[in-house]
């Protein structure tokens, strides 16, 4: 609006022809006259006083052409500055609303109308004001970027006001990113994970991360206030892990243990071995239950996914769980149950144990179970548990071992830990001195040797017989070894057994001729997969095919690849225990793939090796080769005539055979010359049996290259060659 009806203007050429038309009368050039405003033309450049059509704030010494460019399109009034921006804005809302969709109709297009309904109402209508205008989410664009640009609009929180409004990216809901509905102090621990509020050193942590936060916080033990930096996250999967109060035990363990408190009373045993049952062997089992006459096991997530580590590759960690299943049903395990235990959280765990047939064999429903107790079992610290045992009165590690169905190391290693912690008083000192006195009782307990069944009053007296020391002898009745010692005159192992336990065992018939054949390796029966033939036992294996005592044990226990040749067609001997072998043999073709594997990487570290010193070649292939290529298999004789040149010759060219393609042909120093006169010379005088005696004494790392070199009379580079760079034949042996 123009804030002035009239102007005063001067004559000039060029005005004197549009206000003559006008009605207005010429005097002459410099007069000024007065013009009505409506008069005016519009290329003028009087100044004027403008009032904004939209804020009415006065603008004064308006150029009276720009205030006609001003001029608004579509209602032909004038804005200020300040208002001009926001017509724009508008203007260009409406055409890119014309063009695609508002974040309104976008919402209801695309999510379900209760979650659409609730972010309409967390719209704050009164924050999300911009340049005098109030916005709705009919006003914006799906893809807009804010009232303040990049940070969003003013969304309020329905479910708790005292959190106030705040900025979000509309791109948080189009783009479904996860907690986008509720406000972010809604998904901050405070709201969704209470119970780690206890770790937070910092307590206003709590209101400003959320559970999935990237960022490692200030964390503390609720125990013994261990302080260090983590993710919530691994807090959540895996537990606290104090390095100080930690009992090593994992959440899926504690938190299956009390499932089947509740739900058996303790009619069952965990961490299965060898001692629960002798068919074990060398696996663990997770929990046996008596009433079903089943295993439970619990599997992490290294028996789903590749995870590398201490876990080794999936393959192999499924492949064990297949032995470990048929070994177990082979022995007459009704039941073998599994539970998917990667991820260690309550719901998951819960989901997984009614989806397995536990829930029909044990008849139990979901309610049965208290999931909540079970949860809060497997965040207990089983240090913690153990020093309360202790100060409820229970001052004797073996109780407490079988009050929490753990072994003694790890209860006496829970109560150390607990001492230093000032949560018991458990003292080392004087449990040596109770054990020292237990150990006088049990050293006096009658023993008998299973192998000779000759009884002894203590296992002094044996030991002093076979000159064994007692601790051995107790060590095999306590079923931590096998044997102790071996008979004088037969060489045969010596296996021993508490005289009660034997007085009871004795009533079965036949039970030991079987207890020594399971527990007597070398006398264990053995199959060689190369030939498919089965021996009695290591040594009458070992008799047939010349193999040093040990090896095949070696080979079957999978310490080594092969054991021993076959005399005839040289194929490396592949072994394995007879029972292992049956078990396996159920599947089909896995023979074929076992020997492949181990015949190629048991190859391959052979022939790499040998192939090092140069001294690997047969007799045929000698004969092949040219007299440049096998100037080390020269005669004395020969030697002896050549000339000094010929030899530097011969060695040179063949040193030039074996170079790689990268350096053939490269020209070489005089002193590199010089130095490989001196290495081909050298080796003239190590010989096949000298090479072996060299790499013998090398692989028993009681010898330095540089001693060797001395004592052969050769430089560093023969005996680089003979025993392989870079010590490979050390690694092999």
């Amino acid at each position: 609006m123009i804030a002035i009806k009239k102007v005063i203007m001067k004559w000039n050429p060029a005005n004197k022809k549009w206000y003559e038309s006008k009605g207005y009368i010429f005097t002459k050039y410099g007069d000024e006259f007065e013009v009505k405003i409506e008069d005016i033309s519009d290329g003028s450049h009087i100044f004027v006083d403008i009032n904004c059509d939209n804020c009415g704030i006065l603008n004064k010494n308006i150029v009276w052409k720009n205030y006609k460019k001003s001029l608004h399109n579509n209602d032909g009034k004038y804005y200020c500055k300040n208002c001009i921006s926001q017509e724009r804005i508008d203007d260009r809302l409406k055409t890119m609303l014309a063009k695609s969709i508002s974040f309104y109709q976008w919402c209801y297009n695309n999510l379900p109308k209760d979650i659409a309904d609730k972010i309409m109402l967390r719209w704050d209508y009164e924050r999300n004001i911009k340049n005098g205008k109030v916005l709705s989410p009919k006003d914006v664009g799906y893809k807009s970027n804010g009232i303040i640009k990049n940070k969003g609009y003013w969304f309020k929180c329905l479910d708790h006001p005292e959190h106030g409004s705040e900025l979000k990216n509309i791109s948080s809901f189009t783009k479904g990113r996860k907690g986008s509905i509720e406000c972010n102090k809604c998904n901050t621990i405070s709201i969704t994970h209470p119970n780690l509020v206890k770790y937070l050193v910092n307590k206003e942590d709590a209101f400003k991360y959320s559970y999935g936060t990237g960022e490692k916080l200030l964390l503390k033990c609720p125990h013994c206030g261990f302080i260090k930096k983590m993710l919530l996250t691994t807090v959540i999967n895996q537990g606290f892990g104090c390095p100080k109060c930690s009992d090593g035990i994992p959440y899926t363990e504690k938190f299956m243990y009390n499932v089947f408190e509740q739900l058996l009373n303790k009619d069952f045993e965990t961490q299965l071995s060898k001692k629960t049952f002798e068919w074990c062997g060398g696996y663990r089992y997770d929990t046996y239950i008596n009433k079903i006459n089943g295993i439970c096991e619990c599997h992490g997530i290294q028996h789903y996914e590749e995870t590398g580590g201490k876990w080794g590759s999936l393959d192999k960690t499924q492949e064990n769980d297949f032995d470990k299943e048929w070994l177990a049903k082979l022995n007459n395990i009704k039941n073998y149950i599994i539970i998917d235990c990667r991820k260690s959280e309550l719901e998951w765990i819960k989901n997984s144990i009614m989806n397995s047939r536990l829930p029909i064999l044990l008849n139990f429903k979901v309610d049965d179970i208290d999931w909540l107790k079970c949860h809060k079992a497997g965040c207990k610290n089983m240090v913690k548990v153990a020093c309360d045992l202790w100060y409820s009165g229970i001052k004797n590690s073996t109780k407490i071992m079988e009050e929490l169905k753990l072994g003694r190391g790890a209860v006496v290693k829970y109560l150390k830990q607990g001492n230093e912690l000032g949560w018991c008083d458990y003292n080392v000192e004087e449990e040596k001195k109770k054990r020292d006195i237990l150990h006088v009782e049990v050293t006096s307990i009658k023993v008998v040797c299973l192998t000779t069944e000759e009884v002894f009053n203590s296992q002094a007296e044996a030991g002093n017989n076979y000159n064994i020391a007692g601790t051995n002898i107790s060590r095999c009745c306590r079923k931590k070894a096998n044997y102790a010692g071996e008979h004088p005159e037969t060489g045969e192992l010596l296996m021993w057994m508490f005289y009660d336990e034997y007085l009871i065992k004795n009533k079965i018939l036949g039970w030991r001729e079987n207890y020594i054949k399971s527990h007597d390796k070398r006398n264990k029966k053995i199959i060689c997969l190369t030939t498919e033939e089965i021996f009695n036992s290591q040594n009458e294996a070992n008799i047939k095919y010349n193999i040093k005592n040990g090896k095949i044990i070696e080979c079957c226990t999978n310490k080594r690849n092969s054991a021993g040749k076959h005399p005839e067609t040289k194929e490396m001997l592949l072994w394995m225990f007879y029972d292992e072998y049956l078990i396996k043999n159920q599947t089909v073709g896995w023979r074929d793939t076992f020997i492949n594997n181990h015949l190629n990487h048991a190859s391959n570290i052979h022939i790499g090796n040998k192939s090092r010193t140069g001294l690997h070649h047969s007799e045929e292939t000698k004969i092949k080769m040219s007299k440049a290529q096998r100037g080390r298999i020269f005669s004395e004789e020969t030697k002896q005539k050549m000339s000094n040149s010929a030899k530097i010759k011969i060695f040179s060219k063949q040193h030039r055979i074996n170079m790689s393609n990268s350096t053939k042909g490269k020209p070489k120093s005089i002193k590199t010359i010089q130095k490989m006169k001196e290495a081909r010379k050298s080796f003239i005088k190590i010989n096949s049996e000298q090479a072996e005696e060299i790499r013998k004494k090398y692989a028993t790392g009681k010898f330095k290259q540089q001693e060797l070199a001395e004592e052969y009379f050769v430089s560093m580079s023969v005996i680089s060659t003979v025993i392989g760079f870079r010590g490979a034949y050390k690694r092999l042996a």
